[in-house]
């Protein structure tokens, strides 16, 4: 399990001109020598700083670059799944919008899914506010392991108005990710 790298969806590609994107990614590695079938990281709870828990079980992160949930990984190889994601509307300045990237099934086709992603209360995160994750990274032919994170999108600061509020840089500058830690499955579900 690595840390990951983000995409960054500068306007125009992250399907509308007025917005970008910044998706937050985790990458895992399959380091046994066949290869790991059906990979699936199921999302387990999740708790907001100065809120409650919420256990989320049915609910995925989804493989990114694709519209699925589960994938094979052969040997050796790594592959990124979707955590979150920052939607920064270049209309209003520096405003920005922090989604979960969670999912369940049957996706629909990807404008659709993200449409619905964007519309639920379940995937809606509020900036400003440290999210405490954990979720099991699951496979047909492995045992599952779990771990924990956090993320955290960062409010607009009155030094930042002066300066350019969009870009890469300006969306990684706003968003805090703890790399994640191995737990037990007993840690995973109480956290």
């Amino acid at each position: 399990m690595g840390r990951g790298d983000n995409r960054y969806l500068p306007p125009g590609l992250a399907g509308d001109p007025s917005h970008e994107e910044l998706w937050i990614r985790l990458r895992v590695k399959n380091i046994s020598k066949v290869t790991a079938q059906d990979v699936q990281l199921r999302f387990i709870s999740r708790k907001r700083e100065r809120g409650g828990r919420e256990n989320l079980p049915s609910w995925w992160l989804k493989v990114s670059n694709l519209n699925e949930i589960t994938v094979a990984i052969p040997s050796e190889f790594e592959q990124y799944f979707d955590i979150a994601f920052v939607r920064n509307n270049l209309q209003t300045s520096g405003v920005i919008v922090f989604y979960h990237a969670i999912v369940q099934p049957p996706l629909l086709e990807w404008e659709k899914e993200q449409t619905r992603m964007e519309g639920r209360k379940e995937t809606f995160l509020q900036v400003g506010f440290k999210y405490d994750l954990s979720f099991a990274v699951v496979s047909g032919n492995a045992d599952a392991k779990f771990y924990k994170m956090s993320l955290k999108a960062i409010p607009q600061g009155a030094d930042e108005a002066q300066g350019s509020a969009s870009g890469e840089a300006y969306l990684l500058g706003r968003v805090e990710v703890t790399p994640p830690e191995a737990v037990s499955s007993r840690e995973a579900y109480s956290i």
